[in-house]
């Protein structure tokens, strides 16, 4: 079954794509500090790395006191994060850094500190000009145009009084980094005005778009930038929207590909954006219908890396595949029950995974009531587990009480568990649909409010 996948591609190529990019001298990076009224718990290091996060998570001592060391050989972006604590860096092989919260105050010090300064600077800056805020998206096309000239050049005026404090590199890329954030609020401006001020027919000026002509597409450079990644996502989407909205039976991520290299000349971004669409489309959606996708990626991009990663995750969802034995897991009812998936074998079982926090799921939940009565009496369970965080637990259980959520309803403790582990649950909600012997039929099956229901009339024996 074909599934559209706008929200998960950059950008992509026909041809071969090799990368060119040139690496730094390899050097160690070492971050320390102390966050005094830490007396345990644990501070994380992350970045992210070919699309996946990558996470450093060191234990902090009775004073509060940590360290990470570790080997790099590029210049990134990387946050440190502790509770409500969040520190953007940008570091480069052979940095040094203290990061301190001693008394409620920051204290940064080290080779690396005129970069998070600087960093720290600019982010309260952004704070302050509410550039979080979704209700600008209300206004109408003239207001928001000049609310958002107005901030960003208030931010653009702001960095630039900052350069002395910091290094060209660091300088250029926070001045890329919010034209692409600009860029990608202009780009989601008509679909946001539609949600937030409910106008369903609302569309922009025809010369709206025009800002796209002024931007470079084509540097390489500008990969590490998150927000120049959004940008060249958003768009490629909404040309694939129109390709599709003309011949619906193109293959959607081939498409994908072919329509990328009419936005980048540059065989780089080129490369990485073909991984990047297809390490998405397999890490949300798995391998079905994915052969051909992949044969078409492996036939035109030879990178060893972005190969050896597709092969990677394409292996752990291969685990899970159709005939696959499903993997046991065991979890507490809202009676503290334990309660095993293995226990219902002989049964089909249809599991959602969910959490409270997740408003997809909920919508989900009459369309699951409706088709637990539609079932009722049949040889199948329904079951649902959870996966509230440890301090979320009473609230669970509220929103099962107070909703009537029917079926067996389990409590996972958190998204480090069994279930998301073993059936790659990289976002909710995801149903898994199991037959009598305790086999998977899918890993990611049909929504109950999709065709579920004429899927599972069709099992032998229910």
């Amino acid at each position: 079954m074909k599934k559209l996948l706008f929200a998960l591609s950059i950008l992509a190529i026909l041809s071969a794509c090799d990368s060119n990019s040139t690496l730094e001298p390899t050097g160690n990076v070492k971050i320390s500090g102390q966050i005094d009224t830490a007396k345990s718990g644990q501070i994380l290091l992350y970045q992210e790395v070919l699309n996946d996060y990558e996470i450093d998570t060191i234990n902090i001592d009775e004073s509060g006191n940590y360290e990470f060391e570790f080997e790099t050989s590029a210049s990134k972006y990387y946050t440190l994060a502790y509770n409500d604590y969040y520190m953007q860096l940008f570091l480069s092989p052979g940095d040094d850094l203290n990061y301190s919260v001693i008394n409620g105050k920051i204290n940064i010090s080290g080779k690396a500190a005129p970069r998070a300064n600087f960093l720290k600077s600019v982010n309260e800056v952004e704070k302050t000009l509410g550039l979080k805020s979704y209700s600008r998206f209300m206004s109408d096309e003239k207001t928001f145009i000049k609310q958002y000239d107005s901030i960003f050049n208030i931010l653009e005026q702001e960095i630039t009084k900052r350069k002395d404090s910091v290094d060209e590199k660091v300088f250029d890329f926070e001045l890329n980094r919010i034209k692409y954030k600009k860029a990608l609020s202009l780009l989601n401006y008509e679909d946001y005005h539609k949600y937030f001020a409910q106008v369903d027919t609302f569309k922009v000026s025809a010369n709206f778009y025009d800002f796209i002509n002024k931007l470079d597409l084509n540097n390489p450079k500008l990969i590490d930038l998150k927000d120049y990644r959004e940008f060249l996502t958003t768009y490629l989407v909404k040309n694939v929207e129109k390709v599709l909205e003309n011949d619906s039976t193109l293959e959607d991520n081939i498409t994908f590909m072919k329509e990328a290299q009419k936005i980048s000349s540059n065989k780089e971004i080129q490369s990485y954006a073909m991984f990047d669409h297809l390490f998405k489309a397999l890490k949300y959606n798995g391998i079905e219908d994915i052969d051909e996708s992949l044969k078409f990626f492996k036939e035109s991009c030879k990178n060893e890396e972005y190969n050896s990663k597709l092969d990677e995750l394409f292996a752990k969802w291969n685990k899970i595949a159709k005939g696959n034995i499903a993997t046991n897991f065991t979890y507490t009812d809202t009676s503290e029950v334990m309660i095993s998936l293995n226990d219902f074998k002989g049964k089909y079982v249809y599991i959602d995974v969910w959490a409270t926090w997740c408003r997809p799921c909920m919508e989900e939940v009459p369309h699951m009531s409706a088709l637990i009565d539609e079932f009722k009496g049949k040889n199948i369970v329904f079951m649902g587990v959870s996966v509230d965080e440890l301090k979320d637990k009473a609230k669970w259980k509220e929103v099962v009480n107070k909703k009537g959520l029917k079926g067996i309803q389990l409590y996972a403790g958190g998204w480090k568990t069994t279930i998301a582990e073993a059936y790659n649950i990289s976002s909710i909600p995801r149903f898994i649909l199991i037959d009598r012997e305790g086999k998977i039929i899918n890993a990611t099956a049909e929504r109950p409010s999709e065709n579920i229901a004429e899927i599972l009339k069709t099992l032998d024996g229910i």
